[in-house]
């Protein structure tokens, strides 16, 4: 019974506490709380300006890459549609051949495209006489660096000027 009389004994702290009035006591509970709590809660709004700092930063650096990543795509491009000049020195002469073996083989240009790449491409369209078409293509394959990627022939009408159309797609061999 001793020990509970020490609780009551208005002369030490706790019975000192006890005897003052019930406004002090819930704003001494109230001070222990905010003060208990205010450290964690603290903690708690730095690390939610810490994630939204970081998420802030993770979407300016995302725009920063995407921005990065179409400049690197477009120089890639723009990269494969450039000629070097090793290969700009190749297509003349194959266009002045290209151009002298249809004369001679009788065969009508209709259309002449090069498709700019790593290995341009060359496209014909050429109406003629299938023997005129096998010699232009011999000749052309024996002494020119391209080679025959698609070939197709068509019969469009018989006559003796012109008995076919052929659309040929022909690319230039990179240098070894």
């Amino acid at each position: 019974m001793k020990q509970l009389n020490y609780f009551n004994d208005p002369h030490n702290a706790f019975g000192h506490w006890l005897a003052q009035s019930k406004r002090k006591h819930i704003s001494l509970f109230i001070t222990c709380f905010f003060l208990c709590n205010y450290f964690p809660v603290w903690q708690w709004f730095s690390t939610q300006q810490k994630v939204v700092q970081q998420s802030v930063q993770l979407t300016e650096k995302q725009a920063e890459l995407a921005h990065q990543q179409k400049l690197l795509t477009s120089l890639k491009q723009k990269q494969l549609h450039t000629l070097n000049a090793q290969q700009t020195a190749r297509l003349s002469p194959i266009n002045q051949h290209i151009q002298h073996s249809l004369a001679e083989t009788n065969l009508q240009l209709i259309s002449s495209q090069w498709l700019f790449s790593a290995n341009p491409i060359f496209s014909l369209q050429i109406e003629g006489h299938f023997l005129n078409l096998q010699q232009f293509l011999t000749a052309l394959f024996d002494s020119s660096p391209l080679q025959l990627l698609s070939l197709s022939i068509k019969q469009i009408d018989i006559s003796e000027q012109r008995s076919i159309q052929s659309e040929i797609y022909l690319q230039l061999n990179s240098m070894e």
